[in-house]
């Protein structure tokens, strides 16, 4: 057992115990609330990553068009080359 004091954890909606999900039940999810972005917090409780979900800035929605533009060009790009072999 690993005693944190307060200052070391950092306030998340969820605590998991692994980078990006729960090494215990990999295929749980915490639901995600409309309008948000999913922000994941390494190490926020000793070795426990963190969710927190929060509003978007304004940084955050042109990352979000930008990664958009570039899925979409590079799907373009498979679709013009054809399966391969």
């Amino acid at each position: 057992m690993q005693r944190l004091s307060k200052n070391k954890v950092e306030k998340c909606d969820y605590y998991i115990c692994g980078f990006r999900d729960c090494k215990v039940n990999p295929d749980w999810e915490p639901e995600k609330p409309l309008n948000v972005i999913k922000v994941i917090i390494p190490n926020a409780a000793g070795g426990f990553s963190g969710i927190r979900f929060e509003l978007p800035t304004k940084e955050d929605l042109e990352a979000i068009d930008r990664a958009i533009a570039i899925r979409d060009a590079g799907l373009e790009q498979l679709k013009k080359k054809g399966p391969t072999s």
